[in-house]
């Protein structure tokens, strides 16, 4: 029974894609080393410039002076930077100051601060905790922003079908 608690989301996936890979032409994987080559030519390549932003964004530090709801907004934009460059406990580490120092506000700053503590906890394998913080980033939001709470649903349900709990999947997908 355990085996199958894991299997199950992986199953409700593929069931759920099923009806478009079916529709769809197959396309066959590529042959040569070239079509390989080929297939990387056309890939983005990394920017070194935006890498560079990110790092030196990451590694700034706060104004001495800085408090409150403007402390939390710099400690955001690091913790992303933090991301991008693979500075996961960084990333943590600001994320969950800047989720502390907004404790007793609503709005789109916590919201924003909720939503990407929720993702990188889902990254780190956290889910119970990821799930708690993206719950919570869609009811600090006022009522006017109904329509954004909506749009941000499919994550959750991802959120509940990766943790292997279907039900509660289930329920947030018929929530939207």
């Amino acid at each position: 029974m355990s085996k199958l608690r894991f299997v199950q989301p992986f199953l409700l996936l593929v069931a759920a894609a099923w009806p478009v890979a079916a529709s769809e032409t197959f396309v066959p994987p590529p042959r040569t080393i070239d079509d390989i080559a080929a297939l990387l030519d056309q890939q983005a390549l990394a920017d070194p410039a935006k890498a560079e932003r990110a790092r030196a964004q990451a590694a700034r530090q706060a104004d001495p002076g800085l408090k409150g709801a403007a402390l939390a907004r710099f400690l955001l934009a690091r913790a992303k930077a933090a991301g991008l460059i693979g500075a996961a406990r960084q990333e943590m580490r600001d994320l969950k100051e800047s989720e502390r120092l907004t404790r007793d506000q609503r709005g789109r700053d916590r919201h924003d601060i909720l939503f990407e503590l929720s993702r990188a906890e889902m990254v780190e394998g956290r889910f119970r905790d990821g799930i708690a913080h993206r719950e919570e980033s869609l009811k600090v939001l006022p009522k006017r922003a109904r329509p954004m709470v909506v749009g941000r649903l499919p994550s959750l349900v991802r959120f509940y079908t990766a943790a292997g709990d279907l039900e509660a999947a289930d329920r947030t997908l018929k929530r939207a």
